[in-house]
């Protein structure tokens, strides 16, 4: 059994509590009755990581020499086995589907546990792509062409439109609602305010646009969303003569929610990327119907300021150096004061930032 291991840092935060018992020892036990062989040793992983991976994931090999991507649940939450069993449920939809949905832009999904088992664990196929985030420079990506950042959105758009296939209830759908996301804006300024990230004005603007008639004639348009739609989530073909095609993975989020959400998430995960943003939001904004683009622009400005108050203002990834978190902070800073002044406001920040 091998013991590489490429994680892109190494956490000085032990969270090794929140791992399930033994399950470095149970995931070789796992592998080896289904035959497969990882290049990655699971309890070299788990002691490595301490706790800060919710899964276990590693290139295996079949007797056959083929080769398979392995991943399973290692932490003890009920939130991390929620999303699990969400992942599980939707691999088995995409394969109970296949003459329906295409499958260019999805995992291959070949095999799963029980969502019932103590560990649950997902196999697919390793397929030639990579990822659009470049290895270890996290929010940075590939240089991609424009028939990518097109197939990007078409992707985006197939994903969002899945919400009108027939039995999809079987996914058993959660649905986050713009008043719950208000909810958590109004609970994370009141954070906020209490740790001195932000100041009493800022925090009342906040508040103010969060109840104000813009906001309360927002028209929410939801569909179904993939819910985590960043650069290291979108995976890009090896073959350069088939570059355009993409695939997207970790399908643990998925959901009902508005149809800005996951282009609003991928815009602000693209920070660091002006001239691939700007291109994606060009040609997403140009996707949209003349009739829903008044109403989209609100939306996407809601969502804008969400992800700012709930993301943006205190997420410091472990990657950057101090002065990258330094930078992508003032960048948030700048796109929420943006964003409540207008929709105006925010594009003009965003063409210049």
């Amino acid at each position: 059994m091998g013991s590489k291991l490429h994680i892109n840092y190494k956490r000085f935060d032990d969270n090794s509590n929140l791992l399930i018992k033994n399950c470095g020892e149970e995931i070789i036990q796992i592998l080896r009755k289904i035959e497969i062989t990882p290049d990655v040793d699971p309890i070299i992983f788990t002691e490595l990581t301490q706790g800060n991976k919710h899964r276990y994931y590693s290139i295996c090999k079949t007797k056959r020499g083929e080769k398979l991507f392995f991943h399973a649940l290692i932490i003890n939450t009920g939130s991390a086995r929620e999303q699990m069993i969400r992942e599980i449920n939707f691999g088995k939809f995409i394969l109970n589907n296949t003459q329906r949905i295409s499958k260019d832009i999805f995992p291959e999904y070949v095999d799963f546990s029980s969502v019932n088992d103590r560990i649950m664990w997902i196999l697919s196929k390793v397929l030639p792509y990579v990822s659009l985030e470049k290895a270890g420079e996290i929010e940075k990506c590939r240089d991609i062409s424009k028939k990518t950042i097109i197939s990007i959105v078409d992707g985006m758009n197939y994903i969002n439109q899945q919400f009108n296939l027939d039995d999809i209830e079987s996914l058993q759908l959660r649905k986050f609602t713009i008043s719950q996301m208000r909810d958590q804006i109004e609970a994370r300024i009141e954070k906020h305010l209490r740790l001195k990230i932000i100041d009493v004005e800022l925090a009342q603007l906040v508040n103010d646009y969060c109840y104000s008639t813009i906001f309360n004639s927002l028209i929410p348009h939801y569909c179904f969303i993939h819910g985590d739609f960043h650069s290291g989530n979108i995976l890009l073909s090896k073959d350069q003569k088939s570059q355009e095609y993409v695939k997207i993975i970790d399908w643990e989020d998925y959901q009902i929610g508005n149809v800005s959400y996951d282009i609003a998430l991928l815009f602000i995960r693209l920070w660091r990327e002006p001239k691939i943003r700007k291109e994606i939001t060009a040609i997403f904004l140009n996707s949209i119907k003349a009739d829903d683009m008044s109403s989209f622009h609100e939306l996407f400005r809601f969502n804008i300021i969400y992800f700012a108050i709930n993301q943006g203002l205190t997420t410091a990834f472990l990657e950057l150096e101090l002065t990258e978190i330094y930078k992508r902070k003032m960048w948030f800073r700048g796109l929420l004061e943006n964003a409540l002044v207008s929709y105006e406001s925010l594009m003009d920040y965003h063409k210049k930032n």
